[in-house]
């Protein structure tokens, strides 16, 4: 589950961004409470959720990313900077515990 958000604010960031940033940065946290990836572009805009065609071959990464966090408790965050944003993805840090 986290593979797929990762790689999917990865491509967001690398498709809408790449022209406007020379790195992308991937940041992972974690605590007893959440395990938090951070995926910074030096890009202002925002995430955009779009509702593509059933013949689109792209635009369904946001989707995709909210519905699995949603499914395990977690949520979608922007965190604004004066050079770009970075997007948050969180998932509660219960879901990693063994036993």
């Amino acid at each position: 589950m986290l593979g797929v958000i990762v790689s999917e604010l990865v491509t967001n960031a690398v498709t809408h961004a790449g022209k406007h940033t020379p790195r992308i940065l991937v940041t992972v946290r974690l605590d007893d409470r959440a395990v938090r990836i951070g995926i910074r572009d030096n890009h202002a805009d925002r995430l955009r959720r779009r509702a593509p065609s059933m013949c689109a071959t792209n635009g369904r990464g946001t989707v995709i990313v909210e519905a699995l966090l949603d499914e395990y408790g977690g949520r979608l965050t922007t965190e604004t900077h004066d050079d770009g944003k970075t997007i948050w993805a969180e998932v509660p840090s219960r879901l990693f515990e063994c036993g």
